[in-house]
């Protein structure tokens, strides 16, 4: 069976249990039950080791409750009494740590003591243990790399669905960034931000196989990870054990938690390797663990921070950053200008390598790989602008980034010259610390991917397009199925070499109904899609009636304009294209104003402890309709607190601005959101406000990614400035109501393609 198989075999026996909701439950369910089968097989080398050498082996999990006792019997204990005894399991093993002295049981209570069994049937959990015992096998060195790829399709699946990608960076990136930092055997390397375990992994693999005890002992201890949340956290433990790590050193905590000034010389590493999370905002209490010139809500800085600290005297490091970091300047940013001014006088930053989109579908944030050295001055940095390779138009589920990829860098890597590609641009490019200087540490200007606006086809063009990409691609399946006939009727011994046509069909047809409805608002934005009537009257109409709401709130106090929401003047020579003459230019922040949410810090329990009141995130949106339900609740106190008691009424139109950019959706209940989302409120009121917002949530979406807007988007995070700044075009009132009615219509149609 195929891993893609067995992660849907497994999936679809979960589904049937009504204790589960959701993929992040399904791969917590799964991943706890690998631990226990993997540690069972561990155990029995443990064993066998011993037996060989002549000694007495203890087991760390006791008699009873070991995989082999209790699991691997397809015909043992199910239904009720299969779910008292997990409950009795799960009680014994949180228990290990406190009668053992063995680290090992260390590792077993520790990764039980956050996690759930979630299934309610003891009958499906049987069936799921009997699948996994089928297809998974530990004990067989031969299909040890089993795991690596169960677990890895796994969050390549949950990658996709948005749900916790951020714990997963593909393989070939960790590779690489490994390979480049070059740890040695007896070094200490340290991952603040573990996640699975991937850079950890990547190390071990680097490293090598070992053949004396000392070199041994030396790997075991060579690995370090730290990372606060409980699944990632065990799928970390898991991986290292069946990658020979016998007491995995993991722990189980917040890296930003504990003062910087808390750290000594003994927690100092030789090499960091990590891809930190990004696009978060952090507690205020974890904020005040640093410095002032630090002190940051935005995640990735801290940890940035606190890797530059953890670093030995001539302590290696290389991290992933998104291009937010690059960007930030005195003027901007002062906080990300410091840390790249000190990266470059006191850590040796040397090489950038600015990749593609290799987050997607999780997230289509650009990143950079960027590595230094602790100790050394700078005298510039070599930047390398990493393209996709030759026929990708983006990394996918089925076709992923591969250790290949990373070839060109490799090559450049040991002969760096500066490169300029066909378009007369810098590829590749080394900038002294003094031109560096010039551009304000703005290293996002230092050899950028060309900005490529895609090209939206109008509705006509774009069927007709459709029309003969498809054509195409039929002739090659049908060469293809005459292949296939011919080699089942034996009249073809090689076999069918080549089904891409297939594919490329079925890519062509997955993004057929999203291309053709943002070719359709594009059409319509432009106000071609319906007629304009002169009876209808002027935009003009409609903007003074904004101004003038707008006016009045600022008046009452009831919104507050500063420097960073302020819109600037109009500039024709910026507007993104023409618009017909009784349309008019705005800028996002004249005609609505807009809030961003919050998120309770999480080490106050009280924030949490109650479900009062929903909190939604951008994985509980509902994309083009109405949000009902969220995975997560806030107490009343965190309501007050946190939020002053503002809570966000049904009804209110929501955005996403970061990472996932031009996410719309309407609330469905009171409730509050993250901050990665904002509330949107029209600057009118009555009639013209609903049919307003209407328009509003159906042209944001492109509008936020289109032409000049690309620029204020660019790293895929908007802020209160860009949001305020953005260009939308008005029609006049009843013209927009006709239009968003059109584009409904057209829509249903386009839905019934399927």
């Amino acid at each position: 069976m195929a891993m893609s198989s067995l992660i849907k075999s497994l999936e679809d026996t979960m589904r049937t249990d009504a204790g589960l909701n959701g993929d992040a439950q399904y791969i917590e369910q799964i991943t706890w039950l690998l631990f226990l089968k993997a540690f069972d097989a561990k155990e029995q080398e443990w064993e066998l080791k011993a037996l060989m050498n002549r000694k007495t082996y203890r087991p760390i999990i006791p008699e009873g409750y070991r995989w082999r006792d209790w699991a691997e019997d397809k015909e043992g204990i199910t239904g009720d009494a299969l779910m008292t005894f997990i409950g009795d399991l799960f009680t014994t093993l949180k228990k290990l740590s406190s009668q053992s002295t063995d680290m090992k049981s260390f590792v077993v209570s520790n990764v039980f003591e956050d996690i759930n069994n979630y299934m309610k049937s003891g009958v499906n959990l049987r069936n799921l243990i009997n699948k996994i015992n089928e297809k998974v096998d530990f004990v067989d060195a031969t299909k040890k790399h089993t795991f690596n790829d169960l677990y890895e399709g796994m969050l390549k699946d949950l990658q996709s669905a948005g749900k916790a990608g951020e714990f997963y960076t593909p393989r070939p990136v960790t590779n690489f960034i490994v390979e480049k930092v070059n740890p040695k055997l007896g070094e200490k390397v340290l991952d603040p931000a573990c996640g699975t375990g991937g850079f950890l992994t990547s190390t071990i693999n680097y490293l090598g196989s070992v053949s004396t005890v000392e070199d041994l002992e030396k790997l075991q201890n060579s690995v370090q990870g730290w990372e606060k949340k409980p699944l990632p956290y065990l799928l970390a433990m898991t991986n290292l054990i069946l990658h020979d790590i016998e007491v995995p050193q993991i722990t189980h905590k917040n890296s930003l938690s504990t003062p910087l000034s808390n750290y000594t010389n003994d927690d100092k590493v030789d090499v960091i390797v990590a891809n930190p999370p990004f696009g978060g905002s952090e507690d205020q209490s974890n904020k005040e663990n640093f410095p002032k010139k630090y002190q940051t809500s935005e995640t990735a800085d801290l940890f940035l921070v606190l890797m530059m600290n953890l670093l030995k005297d001539n302590g290696r490091c290389g991290i992933v950053l998104p291009n937010g970091f690059l960007q930030g300047t005195e003027l901007n940013d002062k906080v990300k200008y410091t840390i790249k001014k000190e990266l470059l006088e006191e850590y040796g930053l040397h090489t950038i390598v600015r990749l593609p989109q290799v987050f997607k579908p999780y997230a289509d944030v650009f990143t950079n790989l960027l590595f230094f050295e602790k100790g050394k001055k700078s005298d510039g940095i070599w930047f390398y602008r990493l393209d996709m390779p030759e026929g990708y138009i983006n990394f996918t589920k089925k076709k992923p980034m591969e250790d290949k990829h990373f070839d060109p860098v490799r090559e450049w890597w040991n002969d760096k010259h500066e490169i300029i590609d066909e378009s007369g641009n810098y590829k590749s490019k080394f900038y002294s610390t003094n031109e560096l200087l010039d551009l304000g540490l703005d290293f996002d200007k230092c050899c950028p991917f060309p900005e490529k606006e895609e090209i939206l086809l109008e509705p006509y063009e774009f069927i007709d397009e459709f029309k003969r990409e498809k054509n195409n691609i039929d002739i090659e399946i049908n060469n293809t199925f005459s292949n296939l006939k011919d080699c089942i009727d034996g009249n073809k011994i090689d076999g069918v070499s080549d089904l891409s046509a297939i594919s490329d069909l079925m890519n062509l047809c997955d993004k057929l109904q999203e291309r053709l409805k943002m070719s359709i608002i594009s059409f319509a934005i432009k106000g071609k899609l319906v007629a304009q009537n002169a009876d209808e009257g002027e935009a003009d109409i409609l903007l003074n009636k904004i101004i003038s709401y707008r006016n009045k709130l600022l008046a009452e106090s009831k919104i507050v304009e500063n420097n960073r929401n302020r819109p600037q003047p109009l500039n024709e020579n910026d507007f993104p294209f023409d618009i017909p003459s009784s349309w008019r230019w705005a800028r996002m922040g004249q005609v609505i104003y807009f809030k961003a949410g919050k998120t309770p810090q999480r080490q106050d329990l009280n924030n949490w402890n109650k479900k009062d009141v929903p909190w939604v995130s951008i994985g509980d949106m509902i994309s083009g309709g109405i949000t009902e339900k969220t995975k997560e609740f806030i107490s009343q106190y965190a309501l007050d607190d946190t939020f002053d008691n503002d809570i966000v009424k049904k009804g209110t139109m929501l955005m996403s601005f970061k990472l996932t950019i031009g996410k719309m959706s309407y609330l469905g209940m009171d409730a509050v959101h993250n901050e990665a989302i904002i509330s949107i409120y029209p600057n009118l009121d009555g009639e013209d406000k609903k049919i307003f917002s209407d328009y509003l949530f159906m042209v944001l979406p492109l509008l936020t990614n289109y032409g000049d807007s690309i620029k204020a988007v660019k790293g895929k995070t908007l802020n209160s400035t860009s949001l305020s700044n953005l260009y939308i075009p008005i029609p006049p009132i009843k013209e927009q109501k006709r239009i968003v009615d059109k584009v409904n219509e057209l829509f249903k149609i386009i839905d019934n393609l399927k």
